[in-house]
């Protein structure tokens, strides 16, 4: 949690939900003036894993893993 914190420190942040995770927290994108992606600026640097069952298809993020 680090990274993201680091990363998005004192940014308006934009949230798009999709749904919600098995503990009832709530699953989303988020994206701000200089990356459009959090989550996969994340992914990318290695700071993030990215739970399957939560987005089952997502290429990008795998790609984005498996580079990291």
């Amino acid at each position: 949690m680090q990274a993201a914190s680091e990363l998005v420190f004192g940014r308006e942040v934009t949230l798009q939900a999709h749904g919600h995770g098995k503990y009832k927290h709530t699953l989303a994108d988020g994206s701000y003036r200089m990356v459009s992606n959090v989550n996969h600026a994340l992914a990318k640097d290695g700071s993030y894993w990215w739970y399957r069952q939560y987005a089952l298809g997502d290429t990008v993020l795998e790609g984005l893993e498996s580079e990291a």
